[in-house]
């Protein structure tokens, strides 16, 4: 089905832009507060990071898809931060690397998105929200329970960039391929937000592989799905060379075109 969108048209892409200098302004912001005053600097932001959905909800209520979202997780993991600061579950690292690993490559399946597991979020629609915030929401309860060192300024703008960066081509990519999935972005930021949380080195080892899924995202959709035999006219022509091909076995042509239907459905 084509995407509902031109994205041939460059006005399309220009809440990607706003979303993006938006996340700029606001991680500049959490990068001015100081050690002890997180308290009230992450109070007068969170502020300013709700003004601004509350805003741009008012005022642009048919944007393509919620940048207000991926900039409200963002900031979110900002906070999840200073929680894990104070924690001193050092004896927990063991779980905490488990707790990742199974975590990154549950979000690598979403992203890879089966043609079984796709199937079943087309039955089932909900599942597609549903199924990756428990993903997210049970590996954040058990992170929180592991300590976490402070992370400079260039970390947390680098984070929320990449984070930002992968959602929107997601979007871009595979989200306005499937109907009524980029309005609610609770299913992209699932997928993505590994690159928020997890230790640097995962964390960079996660962006190169989503990155890559993407990328094989970007394949199915617009290349090997227009290549001439993977079209269902190419099929439909298929089945039917099939038949003309074989001698005549039948009477009428309703039971010639019957089988070359099968023959199309098997070859999908």
């Amino acid at each position: 089905m084509p995407p509902p969108i031109d994205l041939t048209l460059a006005v399309n892409y220009i809440p990607a832009a706003t979303c993006l200098l938006r996340l700029v302004f606001f991680i500049f912001l959490m990068t001015l507060i100081k050690p002890g005053d997180e308290l009230g600097g992450y109070s007068i932001i969170g502020l300013l990071v709700w003004q601004d959905r509350v805003v741009f909800k008012a005022y642009f209520p048919n944007q393509i898809f919620d940048g207000s979202a991926l900039i409200i997780a963002v900031f979110a993991s900002n906070l999840f931060l200073i929680v894990r600061n104070s924690n001193t579950g050092s004896h927990l690292s063991f779980m905490g690397a488990v707790v990742n690993f199974w975590w990154g490559m549950m979000c690598v399946g979403l992203i890879l998105e089966p043609i079984s597991m796709r199937r079943v979020f087309e039955r089932r629609k909900k599942l597609y929200h549903i199924l990756p915030a428990i993903i997210t929401g049970v590996a954040l309860l058990a992170l929180a329970q592991v300590h976490a060192d402070r992370e400079d300024a260039g970390v947390k703008f680098t984070r929320g960039i990449a984070f930002a960066l992968l959602s929107l081509v997601w979007i871009y990519v595979v989200a306005l391929h499937q109907a009524d999935q980029t309005k609610d972005s609770s299913a992209v930021i699932s997928r993505f937000s590994p690159v928020l949380y997890m230790p640097v080195p995962l964390a960079c080892l996660f962006a190169l592989i989503a990155s890559t899924c993407v990328g094989y995202q970007y394949y199915l959709v617009f290349h090997w799905s227009e290549t001439p035999n993977n079209s269902k006219e190419a099929r439909v022509e298929e089945g039917l060379m099939m038949i003309m091909e074989q001698p005549p076995e039948h009477d009428s042509l309703e039971e010639i075109f019957k089988q070359a239907k099968r023959k199309t459905e098997l070859s999908r």
